[in-house]
């Protein structure tokens, strides 16, 4: 599959971030190696380009969520040579991945939320499908974490829009989406790698306070 303009960037800023990386623990050639697989997992994946591009149907999307559960959830990462998980490894508060994740609901259906450039690099991006493992992407059980959520109603869903301040035309892109459920509960799904800013992994936080923290607010929330 050809890569689109926005890959093909991407793979040269990751290119040139290997190079810097060329004398971290990594050498260039095994670095080289991760954001080829990045980019060859996504660009292959059968749900590639068919993610939803619209702010309003971006929206209406989301709100389908609402009064529905979640029956499990699927962890997605670039699939490193050791197999070692690396999505959980800052506490209890949140998990970052460098993929997406998957959520099947209580009807059965699916939704997947992964990092994108459908509106602006990079944003959440979501869609109605599944996201795949396979030579490039591990999928990794997720259940355990999201223990207290499962067959718990998703009772509001809010996305934290900002403007991309890189384009010479403005636009608005989503750059978190926050689930709240019917216990009171809330997970926010971000666009953001751990606590070092916003980019292109998907970080999920459990803690509202650390969301706040890290800067995402909601209009829900005055």
């Amino acid at each position: 599959m050809r890569l689109s303009v926005t890959d093909r960037d991407d793979l040269v800023r990751r290119l040139a971030a290997a190079h810097v990386l060329a004398g971290s623990s990594l050498s260039f050639l095994e670095e080289l190696k991760v954001v080829v697989r990045h980019v060859d997992a996504r660009v292959s994946a059968p749900w590639y380009g068919s993610s939803v591009k619209d702010r309003g149907n971006y929206e209406e999307a989301l709100r389908t969520l609402e009064g529905r559960s979640i029956r499990s959830v699927a962890y997605y990462e670039i699939a490193y040579s050791d197999g070692t998980p690396m999505w959980s490894f800052d506490g209890e508060a949140l998990d970052s991945l460098d993929f997406g994740l998957t959520l099947e609901l209580d009807d059965g259906s699916l939704f997947s939320f992964d990092w994108g450039a459908d509106f602006a690099p990079y944003g959440v991006r979501i869609s109605t499908a599944s996201l795949q493992s396979g030579q490039h992407a591990r999928e990794w059980d997720a259940d355990q974490r999201w223990a207290s959520l499962l067959a718990v109603p998703i009772v509001a869903v809010a996305t934290w829009w900002l403007q991309a301040e890189t384009r010479e035309d403005p636009i608005d892109y989503p750059q978190a989406v926050r689930l709240r459920f019917a216990s009171g509960d809330a997970v926010t799904i971000s666009a953001s790698e751990d606590r070092t800013g916003m980019m292109d992994h998907i970080t999920v936080f459990f803690d509202e306070a650390e969301a706040r923290r890290m800067g995402f607010g909601f209009a829900e929330d005055g």
